[in-house]
């Protein structure tokens, strides 16, 4: 019998009995995400005592970064109430930039997750008010 066929009966046994590299182990992430939300807006307490239930709309974006567990979420928020008194409406226009990490393996029934970030929002009480609010998070 020849040597080259032997060898290559080898080399072929070799690599379908290789362990597979740390790197191949890694599931793949799952792509990004999105996702929309419409609810009430419930004032309380002194915003409660000037303006009426109002509308809040909630759009959220999420995809991992490469390689890695972590994820990068942003969310944008718009909320509007009418005044009680007065005619005029206050909005609320926002938005924030976290970075999320979930505690489980992605194809689990319950993902809880911890995050971080940043935001901006910005209060505008309408015509009426010569003053707008902005709120860092």
């Amino acid at each position: 019998m020849k040597r080259t066929p032997l060898g290559a009966l080898a080399v072929a046994i070799a690599l379908c009995a290789a362990m597979p590299l740390r790197a191949q182990l890694i599931q793949r992430t799952e792509g990004f995400r999105f996702g929309l939300g419409l609810g009430a807006t419930l004032p309380m307490g002194d915003y409660g005592k000037a303006d009426k239930m109002g509308i809040n709309v909630l759009g959220v974006f999420e995809t991992p970064f490469a390689n890695s567990p972590l994820y990068l979420r942003v969310d944008g928020i718009y909320s509007s109430t009418s005044h009680d008194a007065t005619s005029g409406t206050t909005g609320i226009l926002g938005g924030t930039a976290s970075v999320l990490y979930h505690f489980s393996a992605p194809a689990a029934q319950a993902r809880p997750y911890v995050l971080g970030g940043l935001g901006i929002y910005n209060v505008d009480f309408g015509a009426n008010s010569e003053t707008s609010l902005r709120v860092r998070t």
